[in-house]
């Protein structure tokens, strides 16, 4: 009879290569018997093999970077070597590559100044420095033996006498009084509210706050009566009598004050002091020789003479008279005995 061949497919029955999930590959020849084996993408031949006939093995490029290795994932060192990797720890890190663990720090403890603290009666406070507890208190100042705090009702408390005192667990708290200021209640002095800026007195429009010991007060402004607080109305200074207007002045009342004004005919400066106006006469200036200058009433028949205040009129010899309206001869009948 007739014999009939038939190629054998090596790869699909005897499959000499490299797995397909290793990433091998198996390739069917013609003439019968043959094949060819390869490597996938990312894949290589194994170290040593050049037959690509028989049996095969492929091994991935990069083992490190595709990530197929047991290096620890955080701190280790992946490296190819072959188809294998070599896992390494990085310097300062220790552990045989599959798990590497920082080292650890030499750590020196320091000296803890606050160690050398009374743990009964002290703290460690601000610089590391021990400090007296709550409760206690160090007569001497800082670094002094810490003795228990008084309380309030000891009687021997350090608060100022405008303090207030409270008591405390193991001890006590001194706070200035309302109307006193100080740091620690222990020194406290009298605050000045009237002199606080912004501080709310209460006073009214029209008052003044004056400042007293622990507290203050309002009082009308001058020019106003009242409570300071309430009310402050205007004073009529005019109508009481208060003013200081003079005498020959008028009195105005204004919001808080008054002015005066000297009458007519009467002049001051601010009314508080008026003078009578004074009319000046003019006094004509006398001529000394009014005489000689023919400035005079005396008649023809007459002697004028000058003197300090003008002139006088004398009626020569053998005349009488004034000399101004008359010098008449003398009657020797009428004089006769």
């Amino acid at each position: 009879g007739v014999r009939t061949c038939t190629d054998y497919d090596e790869c699909a029955n005897a499959y000499p290569c490299a797995p397909k999930n290793q990433g091998g590959f198996c390739v069917d020849l013609d003439p019968p018997y043959m094949f060819t084996c390869g490597c996938v993408a990312m894949y290589k031949p194994a170290e040593g093999q050049s037959d690509m006939h028989g049996p095969f093995k492929c091994v991935p490029q990069d083992l490190c970077g595709l990530g197929l290795h047991n290096c620890d994932p955080d701190n280790g060192i992946c490296e190819n070597e072959g188809d294998s990797v070599v896992c390494t720890c990085p310097e300062n890190y220790t552990g045989d590559g599959t798990t590497c663990e920082k080292e650890a720090a030499e750590v020196v403890a320091a000296e803890d100044p606050c160690d050398t603290c009374d743990t009964d009666r002290e703290i460690c406070g601000p610089d590391n420095k021990c400090v007296c507890a709550p409760g206690f208190f160090a007569p001497s100042g800082d670094g002094g033996f810490c003795i228990d705090m008084p309380n309030c009702d000891d009687g021997n408390n350090n608060c100022h006498a405008d303090a207030t005192c409270y008591e405390l667990d193991g001890g006590h708290l001194c706070i200035c009084s309302t109307g006193f200021t100080g740091t620690n209640g222990e020194d406290c002095s009298d605050r000045d509210e009237c002199s606080i800026e912004g501080f709310d007195t209460g006073c009214h429009e029209h008052a003044d706050c004056f400042n007293l010991v622990g507290t203050w007060g309002c009082k009308c402004s001058s020019g106003f009566v009242g409570d300071g607080v309430n009310n402050c109305a205007d004073q009529d200074e005019c109508a009481l009598g208060t003013d200081d207007c003079d005498v020959n002045a008028y009195c105005n009342n204004t919001i808080g004050s008054f002015n005066c004004t000297c009458y007519d005919d009467f002049t001051g400066v601010n009314g508080t002091s008026c003078t009578a106006n004074q009319t000046i006469v003019e006094v004509p200036v006398l001529d000394p020789n009014q005489c000689k200058n023919g400035n005079n009433d005396c008649l023809a028949n007459a002697t004028c003479t000058d003197t300090s205040s003008g002139f006088t009129c004398t009626c020569i010899p053998g005349l009488t008279g004034d000399g101004i309206t008359s010098c008449e001869p003398f009657d020797l009948c009428s004089t006769k005995g």
